[in-house]
């Protein structure tokens, strides 16, 4: 912040700057924030007819890094997941986290031609779904707060599982 304005830096794109005069208030969403490429899925799924396309923590399903596209050019991030599709992966929660979130989409090396579709799901039930397509990456958000598990699914796209690599950004629960 300056005398002039309340400037944000978001995971998706440019910064947010918003005048002083019409700040009402900030409410920070804190909490600390516990990296899922910490945890140990409980159940795991990977993908289909025995191809050995195991998900990555902190890197690519390729072992590249975790890159995504943004409109300033490609971000790399250091932490989160590598999934190709039909990759599903569950965590014990136990009521400990608030919020899950995440910035998602396609690897833009390994799948810049392809299409998946992602989805979250918390104690059994969706809690979003997004189709991912090239060139673009989509900052996801799950309320979390008395789940016993998250699950998070990396599903086939239109074109199967072609170029289908998916990136989950910064992917956290926050307590």
């Amino acid at each position: 912040a300056d005398a002039a304005a309340l400037t944000a830096v978001t995971p998706f794109g440019p910064p947010v700057v918003v005048p002083l005069a019409d700040v009402v208030g900030v409410d920070v969403f804190g909490g600390k924030a516990v990296p899922l490429s910490d945890l140990t899925p409980t159940a795991t799924t990977e993908p289909f007819n025995g191809l050995a396309w195991p998900w990555a923590a902190d890197r690519g399903v390729k072992g590249g890094p975790l890159r995504l596209p943004s409109p300033a050019g490609e971000q790399t991030f250091d932490r989160g997941l590598g999934t190709h599709p039909r990759t599903t992966l569950t965590y014990d929660l136990n009521g400990k986290y608030r919020r899950f979130e995440a910035t998602v989409g396609l690897d833009p090396v390994t799948g810049r031609q392809g299409a998946a579709v992602v989805r979250v799901r918390v104690d059994g039930a969706d809690a979003g779904e997004w189709p991912l397509t090239a060139g673009t990456a989509t900052p996801i958000a799950a309320e979390v707060a008395t789940a016993k598990r998250l699950t998070l699914v990396t599903d086939f796209g239109p074109a199967g599982d072609v170029q289908a690599d998916v990136n989950w950004g910064d992917a956290r629960l926050i307590e």
